[in-house]
């Protein structure tokens, strides 16, 4: 059984389940089209309940092996879940085009979704079966309503036959999740179990404290306990506890945004700018995509993943969406600004700014370029290196970037000053 520690490759589909049992996929909330997903069980790193679901589940049950992977030719059979792209005009006039969309062939509701007759000319009853990864060259009519749905540009991308197997697991979107529209959302996720290491659970010591963890008795001294454990424990609550206010401080600056925001009226943005804030976000997310792209159906798809948003009209109007966002936020934080004479010293400003610079070299050096950097031989090949990181990282972010952090720090913190949070 998976237990605490253990990693596990996974494959995962979340969606809800309404009153009546019927289930809507959430967009983003799968990766069963993509690669596996890799987690170190008690990371949480997931949604709450997930990782919690896993425990005690035995990998072999819930197995995704090599004969059940994604098969992309071949026939539909009976039972199959299919992933299928298409066209569909509905009997008021109205035409949807669905890509990937997730079809349980033993869901036996499906005439009522789709129309009387879909399950069995899919399932290759009454009909021939249909070829998998082909785009099928007929359209397909069903009774629909008062009227009749037309299918035309299906193609069934590729099936499973293995989502009988699945651990199911309820979790909820945390409260300050990234995308609004699910916080506090109960999700169901169906796991498929790629493969897992087991490890040992061990046993919570002095030893493992010191040894595995890395923590010495002299880093602990500062904490509350009689013994090396009653330390660790008040290091392990005063951590979290910092961790809580984070998280609390930065939901209040949301809140506080978000009021603004809600009491601002703008009559005209300044269109060359709204026009470069797109084309940097856009660009930015096409670079993006190209690294990533084989996780992923096509641009929409990554875009709403990236952002955890359900759906939207189209990547291209989410992102002009989030520039106007992004500059009338810019707007109002600039007239405070203005208004209330928020501004550094020169001594306050050059102290923050050289800060900001600091902080984001020694993330790019840390993280991004350690490998790299690693392999060098000496110090002087290093530090020559490291200046080139240096100017490249300006490039990208531009003076400005660094500056506007400056006074939003400066300023946000005397706004924030202002603010009473009241708990609901």
């Amino acid at each position: 059984p998976i237990t605490l520690g253990d990693t596990v490759k996974i494959y995962y589909r979340g969606y809800t389940v309404d009153e009546n049992g019927n289930e809507t996929d959430i967009e983003g909330a799968s990766n069963m089209l993509g690669g596996f997903d890799t987690l170190d069980v008690g990371s949480l790193e997931s949604v709450p309940g997930f990782e919690e679901g896993l425990l005690g589940a035995v990998p072999w049950d819930h197995q995704f092996t090599p004969e059940y992977d994604l098969i992309k030719s071949g026939t539909v059979e009976p039972d199959d879940v299919m992933y299928i792209s298409y066209t569909v005009m509905l009997p008021d006039g109205t035409t949807e085009k669905k890509t990937n969309r997730r079809i349980d062939l033993s869901d036996k509701n499906l005439d009522g979704i789709y129309g009387v007759g879909f399950e069995n000319c899919f399932e290759g009853i009454g009909a021939p079966k249909k070829e998998i990864g082909v785009k099928l060259s007929d359209s397909f009519s069903f009774p629909y309503g008062d009227g009749t749905a037309v299918y035309c540009d299906v193609t069934v991308n590729c099936v499973t036959r293995c989502e009988g197997r699945a651990l199911v697991i309820d979790a909820r979107f945390p409260a300050d999740y990234y995308e609004k529209s699910l916080r506090g959302l109960d999700v169901r996720y169906d796991v498929f179990i790629k493969s897992a290491v087991i490890y040992d659970t061990p046993e919570y010591n002095e030893a493992f404290i010191t040894e595995t963890l890395g923590l010495t008795a002299e880093k602990l001294s500062a904490y509350e306990g009689d013994s090396l454990i009653d330390k660790h424990r008040s290091y392990l609550l005063i951590e979290a506890k910092s961790e809580n206010e984070e998280s609390r401080k930065i939901l209040s600056e949301e809140a506080v945004w978000e009021y603004y925001r809600s009491k601002t009226k703008i009559k005209k943005l300044p269109e060359n700018k709204l026009k470069e804030i797109y084309e940097e976000s856009y660009a930015e997310m096409q670079a993006l995509y190209a690294a990533y792209s084989q996780y992923y159906t096509d641009f929409e798809e990554f875009v709403r993943s990236y952002y955890r948003v359900s759906s939207f009209v189209s990547a291209e109007q989410y992102l002009l969406e989030l520039s106007y966002q992004i500059l009338t936020e810019k707007l109002i934080f600039y007239y405070i600004i203005k208004e209330e004479k928020l501004l550094p010293s020169e001594s306050e400003f050059s102290e923050t700014y050289d800060k900001f610079v600091k902080e984001h070299l020694d993330y790019q050096v840390e993280f991004i370029y350690a490998e790299e950097l690693g392999a060098l031989k000496t110090e002087e090949e290093k530090a020559a290196r490291i200046k080139e990181i240096e100017k490249a990282m300006m490039d990208h972010y531009g003076k400005e970037y660094f500056e506007e952090l400056v006074y939003f720090e400066y300023a946000l913190d005397t706004v924030m000053s202002y603010v009473t949070i009241i708990p609901k």
